[in-house]
């Protein structure tokens, strides 16, 4: 395929952006490389590297979006009437439903190795304010414990939230078809919120 000046630099780049979860979504990420998504874009492969540093670098920018997305979905369910009630169950909760409803690119956060020289500061601090949100809405059953205890103990319940949501999202959760996850994720979380408050 032959050159083309048809966008701008920032026109590209949200076209390799929107072409990458384009493809993601149909087809998983087992499926995507650099040369399907210039071809999904009609430019050559080639112009994907004047972009992006190499393909590592395009998938994390991707990963990063959807982490944005996740975000200000999480940011939305603190506004609702059931965060109010249970905070940490309204968006452990919202998480399985974010997970379920992008299962393809939540997925691809995860099955995308780490690259040799790690994962950019932008993206880290991105991950981390997630947690940030299930960390906000535990702080009241967490009141009189040591700061590094409150972030662990955080890390344990999100792990744990995210376990669940990865074996009802690949049919490997056994014996739960009658109830589906939500009856354990609210049954984890009250459990958790129980052993705070006894601690």
């Amino acid at each position: 395929m032959g050159r083309r000046y048809d966008h701008s630099r920032d026109e590209l780049v949200e076209m390799a952006y929107q072409a990458t979860e384009d493809l993601v979504k149909t087809k998983g990420y087992k499926e995507f490389s650099m040369r399907r998504i210039a071809d999904a874009m009609g430019y050559a492969v080639g112009t994907l590297y004047t972009l992006f540093e190499n393909a590592d670098d395009l998938v994390i920018r991707v990963n990063g979006r959807t982490l944005e997305k996740l975000h200000q979905h999480l940011t939305l369910t603190e506004q609702t009437p059931a965060y109010q009630e249970n905070g940490p169950q309204a968006l452990t909760l919202a998480y399985l439903a974010f997970a379920r409803e992008n299962y393809n690119l939540w997925s691809m956060i995860f099955e995308h190795p780490t690259p040799p020289m790690g994962r950019p500061d932008w993206y880290n601090q991105l991950s981390q304010t997630n947690l940030k949100h299930l960390y906000v809405s535990l702080l009241p059953y967490m009141k009189g414990h040591e700061p590094y205890y409150m972030y662990q103990s955080t890390r344990a319940l999100w792990s744990g939230i995210h376990g669940i949501c990865t074996l009802s999202l690949t049919n490997k959760l056994i014996g739960t078809e009658a109830e589906g996850p939500e009856k354990l994720i609210i049954l984890l979380v009250e459990n958790f919120i129980n052993g705070l408050r006894a601690a």
